[in-house]
């Protein structure tokens, strides 16, 4: 999953490193999740920042997306521009 998120109030690089580390933390302490910053990386006020988990179900992947969409809504400080997700399903035995 890839949230794309806007920082409208972070005027340098290391204010939104800060915001985004504690989003990231925040979203960590929701699900058992990795997370990575995977483009904007030089733009103040923007980020993509990409989710990573494994389930063999798919009802606890749903979960756990709508439950990192809602910790990154519930940020006062950033805007959530977008959301994509992307399944990846293990070769048949």
């Amino acid at each position: 999953m890839v949230l794309e998120l806007r920082f409208p109030e972070v005027h340098s690089l290391k204010e939104k490193r800060r915001v985004l580390a504690r989003l990231s933390t925040a979203i960590r302490a929701t699900a058992d999740v990795v997370t990575a910053e995977t483009a904007h990386q030089d733009t103040w006020q923007r980020s993509a920042l990409a989710v990573a988990f494994v389930s063999s179900s798919h009802e606890v992947v749903d979960s756990m997306v709508a439950n990192v969409v809602e910790c990154a809504d519930n940020q006062l400080d950033i805007e959530l521009l977008s959301s994509a997700i992307s399944y990846l399903e293990p070769p048949e035995a």
